[in-house]
C-alpha cells in the first residue's frame, strides 16, 4: 500500500529543496553537476518510494515480519544505491561531488520523514485501537 500522504511530502521536499538548490548552485553550475545533481535527486526518490512501499506492505504484519521486511529492504536498497553510484561515477562519468552531495543531503531529508511517517501511522493505529 502507498502512503499517498509520504509521496505528497517527498513531492514538497523536492521542489522546496530542488527550488533552493537552484537558485544558489545549480543556476551557474556546470551541465555535468547539475546532471550530477538530479541523478543523486532521482536516486533518493526511488529509494524513498521502495521504502515507503516496504513500510507499507509490512506495516500490519507481526513485528517479525515488518523488522525482516523494514531491514532487509534497507539492505537490498542501500546496495542498489551503491551499485548505481558506483556505475554512474566509473561508466558514465558523472559528477562526483553533486551527486554525492545530492545523493546523501536528498536522502538524509527523505529517511527523516520515511521516520514521521512511521510514527505517525502507529500514532494513528493506536488511536483507532482504543
Amino acid at each position: 500500500m502507498v502512503d499517498r500522504r509520504f509521496l505528497l511530502q517527498c513531492f514538497v521536499a523536492i521542489v522546496v529543496v530542488g527550488g533552493i538548490g537552484e537558485f544558489w548552485f545549480l543556476r551557474d553550475a556546470p551541465v555535468e553537476a547539475q546532471v550530477g545533481a538530479m541523478a543523486g535527486l532521482v536516486m533518493s526518490t526511488l529509494n524513498a518510494v521502495a521504502g515507503s512501499l516496504c513500510i507499507g506492505y509490512a506495516f500490519d504484519k507481526s513485528q517479525n515480519v515488518f523488522m525482516k521486511v523494514v531491514f532487509g529492504g534497507m539492505v537490498l536498497r542501500m546496495g542498489f544505491l551503491l551499485l548505481a553510484f558506483l556505475v554512474l561515477i566509473t561508466v558514465f562519468h558523472i559528477h562526483k561531488v553533486a551527486l554525492t552531495v545530492s545523493l546523501l543531503g536528498f536522502y538524509l531529508i527523505f529517511l527523516v520523514m520515511e521516520i514521521l511517517a512511521i510514527q505517525r501511522r502507529a500514532e494513528e493505529r493506536e488511536r483507532t485501537a482504543a
